[in-house]
């Protein structure tokens, strides 16, 4: 993840949901996980925050890998393929430990049962992920910025799975 910005850890927010924590059923995972992003820090900068001038990278949260970035809104908005400062081409770059990521965010997730959503900062070290902290309640402009946002379809099926309570598919005339 370093190459990315060697003066940053380079997090990954990893959004989970526990899905009916309660139920009997088998067929359902016991935590879903709906977002994931690796927020880039800039050149000489310890932090990777929005904030401070890093980006967002939204992560293929099934397989592991880049996808495009993006500045926040307050620093331009625009979307990004490479590093401004590194100039590393991340699209496509496969996060190590990935499995082991999401392993780890599940378990934790299962281990507090009472919180239904948490948005996990996660690091990639040379020997694995560790998490850094867990975020309830975590910014929902991450997936709808940086991400395919929570009004498609498909997102909000997944989230009604969940037992999340969701506005309207769209706004009334």
């Amino acid at each position: 993840m370093a190459r990315l910005n060697p003066s940053s850890i380079n997090t990954i927010r990893m959004i989970t949901f526990l899905t009916h924590p309660h139920s009997i059923k088998t067929d359902v995972e016991p935590v879903l996980l709906d977002f994931a992003g690796v927020r880039a820090g800039r050149a000489g900068s310890c932090s990777d925050n929005l904030s401070n001038g890093g980006f967002m990278i939204e992560v293929d949260h099934e397989a592991g890998y880049l996808k495009r970035g993006r500045y926040a809104p307050e620093h331009g908005g625009a979307f990004v393929d490479e590093h401004p400062d590194s100039k590393f081409p991340f699209v496509g770059f496969q996060i190590p430990y990935w499995e082991e990521a999401i392993e780890l965010c599940f378990r934790t997730a299962m281990a507090l049962p009472s919180v239904r959503s948490v948005g996990w900062d996660v690091a990639i070290t040379d020997d694995g992920p560790l998490i850094i902290e867990g975020n309830c309640p975590w910014a929902p402009r991450l997936p709808q910025g940086y991400g395919t946002g929570f009004l498609n379809p498909e997102r909000r099926a997944r989230l009604e799975d969940a037992g999340a309570t969701l506005p309207a598919p769209h706004l009334p005339p």
